[in-house]
């Protein structure tokens, strides 16, 4: 590939009823004219209604989503079939090459050692698999964040993990984990125009950021050291977006590089 490849994370809520996601799909479709992409995506408003639907309560630990045994298959079908096919459709109908497919084709995936968890996978390496074949040839990979592990179980990996793994293996030079919320929200709820990895775990021991953006912030932090490169949290619903990333949300800077962690994003 003659330039390293962005990394795309869709978070679940692009494809909520009611959603209006046309500048994400632009966006996406405008990048992947000009440099490799490959997207990751969650889906957990779909995995929640599905859940719902047969009975089930899903609970959620440090932001990553208990999967027991009894709703391992629903999750599976809702993220690796309706998900990954919707999305994919998605950007189809943008002009996008696309290609669905799981994580377990790209990356290595071990069980979470948290037995809390469930069948909940971590990453465990990989070369990326087929995805650089595929970048190589102008397709769009849509992974779901549905891995193997090393003895063939199916296992539940938190999207944001997805995402950093997968930037690390392909070397990615840009990072951008997109969601329903504008960036991290300081007390004000402004978005924090830039935070260093010193920054992230202050931000959390002070309360400020909280929920499942704990798991974000951390993922974002573990992709910035792993690949050196700016990790961007933002809506993908910013009007903005269509022209990148560029200073809208909360850029997550690799390790030696001054933070900004008040006032909103430009």
């Amino acid at each position: 590939m003659p330039d390293a490849p962005v990394v795309i994370k869709i978070g679940g809520s692009a494809l909520a009823p009611g959603a209006e996601t046309g500048t994400l799909w632009r966006a996406v479709a405008a990048v992947a004219e000009s440099r490799p992409v490959a997207v990751v995506h969650g889906g957990g408003p779909l995995v929640d209604r599905r859940l719902a639907e047969r009975g089930f309560v899903s609970d959620k630990i440090d932001g990553i989503r208990a999967t027991p045994e009894q709703h391992l298959s629903t999750v599976v079908g809702a993220l690796a079939g309706e998900m990954n096919a919707q999305i994919t459709a998605k950007l189809i109908g943008d002009g996008v090459r696309a290609v669905g497919m799981a994580l377990g084709a790209a990356l290595n995936v071990r069980i979470n050692p948290d037995p809390r968890l469930g069948s909940v996978g971590a990453i465990g390496g990989g070369d990326g698999g087929a995805v650089p074949t595929l970048l190589g040839a102008g397709f769009v990979p849509v992974l779901s964040s549905i891995g193997i592990g090393i003895s063939g179980a199916i296992l539940n990996v938190n999207a944001d993990d997805a995402a950093v793994g997968l930037a690390g293996a392909l070397r990615a030079d840009s990072v951008w984990l997109l969601s329903d919320v504008p960036g991290v929200l300081d007390e004000s709820g402004r978005p924090m125009p830039r935070l260093t990895i010193g920054d992230i775990e202050r931000l959390i021991d002070e309360g400020t950021v909280s929920g499942g953006m704990c798991a974000k912030i951390r993922a974002a932090a573990r992709a910035a050291e792993a690949t050196g490169a700016r990790v961007v949290i933002a809506s993908w619903s910013d009007p903005r977006l269509a022209d990148g990333v560029g200073e809208i949300g909360t850029s997550i800077e690799p390790s030696g590089t001054p933070s900004a962690t008040t006032g909103a994003s430009a």
